[in-house]
């Protein structure tokens, strides 16, 4: 489980890639409040996981994996704070 600090809004999302399993804890948290793989740069919104781009990188072969690998969403979890404590739902 990957723990985020969006702007004061925590969330906690599965720290696998739904495409091919590769870690996400170097994807960037993007303005609009998704985390984007580092690997094939999809697109997860933090609040719900809903893949909002999906495998577009490489740019040739990117677009031949998407073609035949349907757009799967990231898993989040439900979190608490609770006097400075982090809780997660699992």
């Amino acid at each position: 489980i990957l723990l985020l600090n969006n702007k004061g809004d925590i969330h906690a999302v599965d720290n696998r890639c739904p495409h091919l399993k590769l870690k996400m804890t170097k994807g960037k948290v993007t303005a609009d409040g998704s985390i984007v793989c580092p690997w094939h740069r999809s697109a997860f919104k933090l609040s719900t996981g809903e893949a909002t781009e999906w495998i577009s990188w490489p740019p040739v072969v990117g677009k031949a994996m998407a073609a035949v690998s349907a757009p799967k969403d990231l898993p989040t979890y439900p979190t608490k704070v609770e006097s400075g404590s982090i809780f997660v739902e699992v």
